[in-house]
């Protein structure tokens, strides 16, 4: 049976090196795309291949927002006109029965200015660039994992840097992106009728922070148990 040397990458090292590359190619897109220096505007083709999430450095910014007033109103009710009511049902709701409300909308920005773009563009690149260091540091931890020496201090301060990245990173960034695009909004043309949709704070990225944080503290600990072991021996 052969042994795997320790400098011999595992499908994990590899999987986090893979995902931390195209993490970085996804902000070097907002870059390039057309809402950064121009250079790339062919964004049809990741959106016809079912990748959605693809287009949004190269399409028009747009800002999921609620409408003031009737207009608000106005898009729900032409929603509802256009499947049955729920009191048109005699003998009770069916499944899947269903209705509109609300007033939210999608807001698109064209011809944004300069400081606009900045703005947009470094609250899209931040997130990719911090996502591409958690899966570079994944990517250390994992190539280190099949030595002796793996689960030291390094290791732990590895750890504890992916805890606050995951942890501290998740909540900023998804306030830092709130306030770029309610700035962009409330100076759009249609500012005096539109404010932007709630800040919606991934709490869970907080979660991981922590469980990361209390990994790293057991790294410490096992790595003085066993320094301890050695000097007894």
């Amino acid at each position: 049976m052969t042994t795997r040397s320790p400098r011999q990458p595992t499908w994990v090292s590899v999987a986090a090196l893979v995902l931390a590359g195209l993490s970085a190619l996804y902000a070097l897109l907002f870059v390039i795309g057309s809402n950064g220096l121009g250079w790339l505007t062919i964004w049809q083709i990741p959106g016809n291949l079912g990748f959605r999430f693809a287009t949004e450095p190269f399409a028009v910014p747009s800002f999921l927002v609620h409408v003031d007033g009737e207009a608000g109103a106005a898009t729900a009710a032409a929603a509802s006109d256009l499947i049955p009511s729920l009191q048109s049902y005699d003998q009770g709701v069916p499944p899947g029965g269903s209705e509109f409300h609300g007033d939210l909308a999608f807001l698109s920005v064209w011809a944004m200015e300069t400081s606009w773009k900045a703005a947009w563009l470094l609250s899209r690149i931040l997130p990719a660039l911090g996502l591409s260091a958690l899966w570079w540091l994944l990517f250390r931890i994992a190539r280190s994992s099949r030595t002796e020496q793996a689960w030291n201090s390094l290791t732990a301060r590895r750890v504890r840097t992916m805890a606050a990245l995951i942890g501290l990173g998740g909540p900023l960034a998804a306030l830092g992106r709130w306030a770029v695009d309610s700035w962009i909004v409330s100076r759009s043309t249609a500012a005096d009728f539109v404010r932007l949709a709630d800040l919606r704070i991934p709490l869970w990225t907080v979660a991981v922070g922590l469980a990361l944080l209390m990994a790293a503290s057991l790294i410490d600990r096992a790595r003085t148990m066993a320094d301890d072991l050695e000097g007894l021996v």
